[in-house]
């Protein structure tokens, strides 16, 4: 039975490795994480649908810069920023191998926050412990959904369960505590399971 969900899952890969984001996700992050809509805001790996960018406009956000993936042939670890944002916002490529490279390029360019939509597995993993200790922008929050997802590379509200848990991280720079935990209750968004056994009304 895992074998035949596993294969089923992998059907929905594509070959630029381009997972949307659905908008419910970026809207429930609004809802649950406060953000000054005076801030100058950056999503440097922003697809063609725009999801991220589109979602913050819709809510008052006016100040959104976006670098769209595999549009301008702009890769965010080689682009020269000029000036430096208050806060990114974005779905990292999976492709992307060299996690902490990527992470550290952001530390530079944003002044006080990144926000990330990553797997919950990301929290695993010497390396990152390690990584998201940094005194001078640590880990402040996650807040992983509590359904499992399915991402694909078509726009969405909706969105199909999956075998992924995500969840939002957030590194704030300056920050001093104990990283804090929020669950974001998306089971409203989830329109069926991998074997179509789960729909909401």
């Amino acid at each position: 039975m895992s074998v035949k969900i596993i294969v089923k899952e992998a059907k929905f890969r594509n070959k630029n490795d381009e997972y949307i984001t659905p908008s419910s996700m970026v809207q429930q992050l609004l809802d649950i994480h406060t953000i000054s809509k005076t801030k100058r805001i950056l999503e440097p790996c922003c697809s063609t649908h725009r999801s991220i960018p589109n979602t913050l406009k819709k809510n008052g956000f006016v100040d959104v810069i976006e670098n769209v993936y595999n549009e301008n042939g702009v890769d965010f670890i080689d682009w020269d920023c000029d000036n430096k944002v208050d806060i990114i916002i974005t779905n990292i490529p999976y492709g992307i191998k060299n996690f902490v490279k990527f992470l550290t390029k952001m530390r530079h360019v944003a002044k006080e926050q990144i926000i990330l939509l990553l797997p919950m597995s990301y929290l695993n993993g010497k390396e990152r412990y390690t990584f998201y200790q940094n005194k001078d922008y640590p880990l402040s929050a996650v807040y992983p959904f509590t359904r499992f997802s399915l991402l694909t590379n078509e726009a969405q509200d909706k969105y199909k369960g999956g075998m992924c848990l995500y969840g939002w991280f957030v590194f704030k720079k300056g920050f001093v505590g104990d990283c804090i935990m929020k669950q974001i209750n998306n089971d409203a968004y989830i329109i069926t399971d991998l074997r179509g056994a789960y729909k909401t009304k």
